[in-house]
């Protein structure tokens, strides 16, 4: 395997994880997320300044950190789960001879409705 592009988890710092860590406890602390915990419990973290704001390939989260860290708490926590709920609901596979980017502003838009109805 290949050396790590430079901007993957460089100078990633102590701030950067708690919030992430707080991120996933205000997640918990919510009632009836069970399902969405799970999901982003078993997702690999990579911090990847390569990328404007946040993706998933199905089994990790690419975040970009100064993205997540411009976010509030509440937009920090309903990023983790927008990205989650991608994987939930099988989008990467679903892709097919999709075009990449109207797919993937079609899921968004559903997976924000979603969550926004949810109370996120």
């Amino acid at each position: 395997m290949g050396a790590a592009h430079p901007l993957m988890n460089q100078e990633i710092t102590p701030e950067i994880q708690k919030a992430y860590d707080k991120a996933k406890i205000g997640l918990m602390a919510k009632p009836d997320t069970t399902f969405f915990t799970t999901i982003v419990f078993s997702l690999k973290l990579i911090w990847d300044r390569c990328i404007p704001t946040a993706a998933t390939d199905g089994s990790s989260i690419r975040m970009n950190p100064d993205f997540f860290m411009s976010l509030l708490p509440d937009e920090r926590i309903f990023l983790i789960v927008h990205e989650a709920m991608h994987v939930a609901l099988l989008h990467m596979l679903r892709l097919a001879d999709r075009e990449h980017r109207k797919w993937n502003k079609a899921c968004d838009h559903y997976i924000n409705l979603m969550l926004i109805e949810r109370g996120f």
